[in-house]
Parts: C-alpha cells; sequence; structure tokens
C-alpha cells in the first residue's frame, strides 16, 4: 500500500512537524508499506525568485519528501480565505502526483497552505483519507479557537463577530497583489526589503512608545475594544467555509482527535460520532529521557513556563497569580519564563503589574533553543503552563514530564488528559489568577508533594508506538 503523509515543512521545530517529520521517518523504514511525505513550501524562503510564482510539486533533497510550490495559499489562511478551500492549480498538481504515485490512503496532519478539498478530490479517487486533527484551522481561520484580541473564543457561531476578528487580523489591505509584492521584494530586491523593516521597525517603536508614555490605563494591552465593524460578504464567506469544511471532515474515513476536548468540539460542530476517535500522539522526546541532575533543595522554588509568550498562553494569568501571594513567599520564590514575547505584551505587563511588592521575582529570560533546554529543566520545580486557549496536546507537556518536571495546567483544551490533578500536577480554572493562586501556595505550603508528583508521572507514548498504531488503522479501513 502507497501512503502519503501530509503534514508541516519538515526543515522547521515546532507545532505539528514535531510530531509529522519523526512519524514520517519512522514509518518510511518499515518494509510492508511505501511512504511518501508532503507539504506546502509557504514559507517565502521557498518559494522562487520569478515574479510569476509558478505552481508545482518538487522533490526536495530528502527521498520521497515533495513539497508544494504554491504561493496562493499562505502559511496564515486568513490572509486568502478565498482559495484556502479551493485552489484549481494546486488541486491538479496534486491529482497528478497522487495519480503518479499511486496513493491508496492519505494521512493528513496539517493544511496549511494546502486546501481543505484535497480530501474530497482523493476521496473521488477512490483514496482512503485519515485526518488527526492538532489544531481548529478548518473551523476558525486563526486557528487556536482565539480572537484577534488572543482571548478564548468558544468558535465560530456569530460570523459577523468572525469577520470581525479576520479584519483585524489580516488588515484591511492584505491582498494577494500586497502579499505577492512583498515576497518580490523578498527575494528580488532583498536591500530594500530590509531596510524597510529596520525603517518601519523604527517609527513602529516610536508609536508604541508615545501610546505607552500617555497611557494612563494600564491594562491598556491586556483590555481590549469591543467590536466595532463587520463585513457582511466576508461572513458569508466564513459560514460556506466552516460548511464546506465539516462536509469534508465528514467525508474523512476516519478523523482522530489528538485530546478528548478536540473530539468534542468537533462533535459540536457537526462531526458524525461514527468518524471520530481520540488518540493521543507519540512524541520522540518521550523515547530520549532527558537527564536532569537536580538539587534536592533550590534556595528558591522556581515555577518554571517555557513556551511562546503570548497573551493566550496566559502569562499575565501567571504574573497576577503570583503576586496575590502572601509577601512572605516572595522570599523564597520566584518565576522563570523561557520564551519569546511579544513587546506589546510584555510592556503592557510591565506596565500594569511592574510596581508592584514582588514583581523583581517574575524573570522573562528570551528566547531559547532546542539545545539550551538540559540547562533549563534543572532550574525548575514545577512548569505552570496557564494557557487561556484550547491548546490540544502542548509539547511542552511531553517535555516537561520526560524531564520529571510536574505540571500545574490551566484546565482547558487537552491538558486534562495529561495532567491528574494531585497526581501529577495540579489543574486550575482557566484565566483564574485566584485559583492559580491557590494552587501556587498549596505547593509553596507543600513543596514534599513534588517528589510524589515526579512518582506519577506518567509514561509518555513514543512515536514507534504510535506508529504501530497508525499502520493497524491503515490496514482496518
Amino acid at each position: 500500500m502507497n501512503i502519503l503523509i501530509i503534514g508541516d515543512n519538515p526543515n522547521i521545530s515546532g507545532g505539528v512537524c514535531n510530531y509529522t517529520r519523526p512519524l514520517f521517518n519512522y514509518l518510511y523504514r518499515l518494509n510492508n508499506n511505501k511512504f511518501f511525505y508532503l507539504y506546502s513550501a509557504c514559507h517565502y524562503q521557498e518559494i522562487e525568485t520569478s515574479f510569476f510564482y509558478k505552481h508545482k510539486i518538487v522533490q526536495t533533497s530528502i527521498a520521497d519528501v515533495y513539497k508544494i510550490i504554491n504561493p496562493i495559499s499562505f502559511e496564515k489562511n486568513y490572509y486568502n480565505l478565498a482559495y484556502d478551500t479551493s485552489v484549481k492549480k494546486t488541486e491538479k498538481l496534486i491529482t497528478k502526483f497522487l495519480i503518479s504515485k499511486n496513493i491508496h490512503l492519505i494521512h493528513i496532519n496539517e493544511l496549511i497552505g494546502i486546501p481543505t478539498n484535497i480530501i474530497k478530490l482523493a476521496k473521488d479517487m477512490g483514496i482512503k483519507v485519515v485526518m488527526t486533527v492538532h489544531e481548529y484551522s478548518l473551523l476558525c481561520p486563526h486557528r487556536a479557537l482565539i480572537d484577534w484580541q488572543g482571548k478564548l473564543c468558544v468558535g465560530p457561531s456569530d460570523f459577523n463577530k468572525c469577520s470581525h476578528c479576520v479584519l483585524i487580523i489580516r488588515g484591511k489591505s492584505s491582498s494577494n497583489m500586497k502579499n505577492n509584492i512583498i515576497l518580490k521584494l523578498k527575494h528580488d530586491l532583498p536591500f530594500v526589503f530590509k531596510a524597510m523593516l529596520k525603517v518601519k521597525k523604527v517609527i513602529m517603536t516610536i508609536v508604541k512608545q508615545n501610546i505607552l508614555n500617555n497611557r494612563t490605563n494600564k491594562d491598556y494591552f491586556l483590555n481590549f475594544k469591543k467590536q466595532e465593524n463587520y463585513d457582511r460578504k466576508l461572513a458569508k464567506i466564513l459560514s460556506n467555509r466552516l460548511e464546506l469544511n465539516i462536509s469534508y471532515l465528514n467525508s474523512c474515513d476516519l478523523v482522530i482527535g489528538v485530546s478528548n476536548d478536540v473530539k468534542q468540539t468537533l462533535l459540536k460542530y457537526g462531526i458524525k460520532k461514527e468518524k471520530i476517535i481520540v488518540q493521543h500522539i507519540g512524541s520522540l522526546i518521550a523515547s530520549q529521557k532527558i537527564e536532569v541532575k537536580r538539587e534536592n533543595v533550590h534556595n528558591r522554588f522556581i515555577f518554571g513556563f517555557i513556551g511562546g509568550v503570548t497573551y493566550y498562553k496566559g502569562i499575565h494569568v501567571l504574573v497576577e497569580a503570583y503576586l496575590k501571594l502572601k509577601s512572605e513567599y516572595f522570599d523564597k520564590s520566584e518565576i522563570l519564563i523561557f520564551g519569546k514575547y511579544q513587546e506589546d505584551y510584555k510592556s503592557a505587563i510591565d506596565l500594569k503589574f511592574g510596581t508592584q511588592n514582588g514583581y523583581k521575582n517574575i524573570k522573562f529570560m528570551g528566547k531559547f533553543s532546542a539545545e539550551d533546554l538540559k540547562d533549563i529543566y534543572p532550574q525548575i520545580d514545577i512548569m505552570v503552563l496557564p494557557s487561556t486557549c484550547n491548546d490540544t496536546a502542548p509539547q511542552t507537556i511531553f517535555e516537561s514530564y520526560a524531564a520529571g518536571i510536574p505540571i500545574i495546567g490551566s484546565n482547558i483544551g487537552g491538558f486534562p488528559d495529561f495532567i491528574e490533578h494531585n497526581k501529577n500536577g495540579l489543574l486550575f480554572e482557566s484565566g483564574n489568577s485566584d485559583d492559580l493562586k491557590e494552587k501556587m501556595e498549596y505547593i509553596l505550603e507543600n513543596p514534599g508533594n513534588i517528589e510524589e508528583y515526579r512518582k506519577n508521572i506518567p509514561k509518555l507514548k513514543t512515536i514507534e508506538e504510535n506508529a504501530k498504531e497508525l499502520l493497524k488503522i491503515y490496514k482496518d479501513i
């Protein structure tokens, strides 16, 4: 059987790619099936430098790994919604590719830069389709079920609100012509493009600093304006998009949700119950146990965070919870936040909380590399993952557990699938800083629980174990 895995760019690190790359590598080495890998070269570095960006599928330097040179569907689907369900030229390319490789089954993990109509295309050709849902791009162009402000969204129900969200994110002037001009500048006149970026950065820095200096409202970047405008035509496009994507999902032979929350969310939007199962993904880190030389007791108790420092990751909730602790705890603890942060967001946190007692104990450590993790994990006593969005199966959970670090996590998304309350960590109400503060106080008052939580950290599923599950699915359908 010839099987095509559709995933993210294998040359990048993070997200779905950290799953699909090792999964393909393992499956490819097996002799009982023939595997191919396909992704969209949606990143501008991989798009051709000619003015007329040609559509084609090319083989990469890796055996049986192919990429679509496809500039119409960009990395962020909300820039070109007219194209993210159907692109005729891309569909013709994919049809030709599927025929040439005699594909019998497609396992879709990511559709960035690839039209969702590929599902119908494959089914019409008699090809089996399995889709693993890692995030919510088929429901929401913003992918994470968060709105234009970074706040938790219940999902597409009010399409006027959805249209406002898309307008704010992409900007009214973001058109295909504008994007193509930007791409041409990046490739053909990179020195001009870099100069423009520097000028823009200087201007935006001045503008933002003036705003901050003139603001007396310390919640400026943390509390947001209400919806003010929407686009009826765009609302209709978004409504049709959702209807189409649900029909495509229901035409799959099987839909795999990576957590129970994913399954429940998809059921709510009309996915047939008999079509969907829950299957936790495997991780490469599970078979590469992180060796952590840990001191029995740090001089100060360390709460840690690793990941993207953005609003929907809930860092402001963590900061607010910590500052609500009894002042006596500030001499005994601190927070280390590892990850690249958005300047606006960090400035807002500084502006709102910077003068409060204990804030000096909260340290933003900046971005890190995978090689830095071996030095980061020994510094942390317990991980805090305060997401305010529906994270489905965060890699940080797997990494923390592999390093023997328990977790305090939001009771949202996929967290409850992996964190058993008061067994291998603690759960708190998402977005509730008072509840998180109570959990942090509990740990500070009962530090001996950390060792008990470590003993109960679950065995992680390896890529190999997950691959065997999938091979059975491929055979059975």
